[in-house]
């Protein structure tokens, strides 16, 4: 409507520049005010989605006016022509300029908004996870049937936390749609798409890092039973610092004074376990009878269709892995160091 204004008053303003050099005059100096107050009444727009363009226009209608004064009637018509056409031009771009902009805008924010809830949401109140999940754990796939709630951030050691702050930061941008370009809103509309690939990647890490985690005990129950077989009797088990996410111990002795530690620890990104078998003794075995305490617990992993892998053998145990107190202890756990060497993953409490 304001389009097709402007037009008929360029339609009037063509006539009365046809009828005489005094008319010409008012209505070249109608232009230039019909100029500057359109631009003043939306600068915010015209300096968004067209910058610059509104110079051109002003030194066009001011060429006019100096072409009048100078009495170059036709010049001054010509310039004054092309002025008002521009000036319909530059209102028609900067419209579908806008119209492009706040599509894009509304779209994404929608998108961004819709994505932050549900992150929030389930790092607030937990991912339900139910069902038959198949997961591969120590080469064996495991089906399991799971009903509960998944505390995300606790199980991606703290990274869902963090995929929230960068969705709430793109949230943030355009929640100021006057400071974003329309190409950053195209680049956030696009790495939606990654973001939430992140999340689903997260949620699916979260589902596995559980069962591997239920794997660990229940190994630790195989490795329970392959001993007692061999005379030991079971003294204290649980996870290394009571988090679920770190490795499973069974501690078990016999009466011929052997002390022995299973440790079933997560394996650096992956849903791998390392077993780790420490033996200390009162009685000195010999390095066979050592073999066949750690063969006896393979043994009895292998029938129950798990791929041990390679097994290596060292001569010497840590006493800081019979540390119960500080290895149960929130504050303690197995040494860090020793994992580490081994290949484990260590889990910060958190």
């Amino acid at each position: 409507q304001e389009i097709e204004t402007n037009r008929n008053a360029i339609k009037e303003i063509y006539e009365k520049i046809d009828a005489n050099e005094q008319a010409a005059r008012t209505y070249i100096n109608d232009l230039q005010k019909l100029v500057e107050e359109g631009y003043e009444a939306r600068k915010k727009d015209y300096d968004k989605y067209i910058p610059g363009h509104i110079n051109r226009i002003i030194r066009r209608a001011n060429r006019a006016g100096d072409e009048l004064r100078n009495g170059g009637e036709q010049v001054a018509k010509a310039e004054a022509i092309n002025a008002y056409e521009d000036w319909l031009d530059m209102n028609q771009e900067m419209e579908a300029k806008k119209r492009e902009f706040e599509f894009w805008h509304q779209e994404t924010l929608k998108e961004v908004l819709a994505l932050f809830e549900v992150i929030k949401q389930n790092r607030e109140e937990g991912y339900h996870m139910h069902g038959d999940k198949i997961i591969e754990v120590d080469g064996k796939e495991e089906e399991v049937y799971v009903d509960a709630r998944i505390e995300l951030d606790y199980w991606t050691n703290g990274k869902f936390s963090e995929l929230e702050k960068e969705v709430a930061s793109e949230l943030e941008r355009l929640e100021i749609p006057d400071e974003i370009s329309i190409d950053e809103i195209k680049e956030i509309r696009e790495k939606v798409d990654t973001l939430k690939k992140q999340e689903e990647e997260l949620i699916v890490n979260a589902e596995e890092r559980i069962i591997a985690s239920q794997m660990r005990a229940e190994l630790g129950d195989i490795a329970v039973e392959a001993l007692e077989n061999e005379g030991f009797e079971l003294v204290r088990s649980g996870y290394d610092k009571k988090d679920q996410r770190r490795g499973y111990i069974v501690n078990l002795r016999n009466r011929g004074g052997a002390d022995v530690v299973v440790s079933f620890l997560p394996r650096e990104e992956s849903n791998e376990n390392i077993l780790d078998v420490q033996i200390r003794n009162e009685v000195n075995y010999s390095d066979a009878e050592t073999v066949a305490i750690v063969n006896s617990i393979v043994t009895i992993l292998q029938e129950e269709g798990i791929d041990v892998g390679e097994v290596a053998c060292e001569q010497t145990h840590l006493d800081e892995f019979y540390d119960f107190d500080k290895i149960f202890s929130k504050d303690g756990g197995l040494p860090e160091k020793e994992i580490k060497r081994k290949g484990g993953h260590i889990t910060n409490q958190g």
